[in-house]
């Protein structure tokens, strides 16, 4: 088995990578910004665990559709699915939020 070495410099290169362009950075209002936290959150979570899909269990509540649009904004509709929980209360207008994400 063969060994390498790495020979690190203190010297400054005679050909340093090119700067980056400067990019136009919009400011998001403070709700906007969460969200887009939480999303950027979810998806980090999930692709370095390794998870390939997510299950959803949704009890049809406006707090399961705001889940729910997160999981889908961090990873598509594609690896998203969800179950709904039955409840004794469930009005039409809520079963049709899931179906509009």
């Amino acid at each position: 088995m063969a060994s390498t070495k790495t020979i690190v410099s203190l010297t400054p290169s005679t050909n340093p990578k090119p700067l980056l362009k400067p990019r136009d950075i919009v400011a998001l209002d403070p709700v906007a910004e969460v969200y887009q936290a939480l999303v950027l959150g979810t998806r980090d979570y999930i692709r370095k665990n390794g998870f390939e899909k997510v299950v959803i269990g949704l009890s049809g509540g406006v707090d399961s559709a705001i889940v729910a649009t997160i999981a889908v904004d961090a990873l598509g509709r594609i690896t998203s699915s969800e179950y709904r929980c039955p409840h004794v209360i469930l009005l039409p207008a809520v079963l049709q939020i899931p179906k509009h994400l």
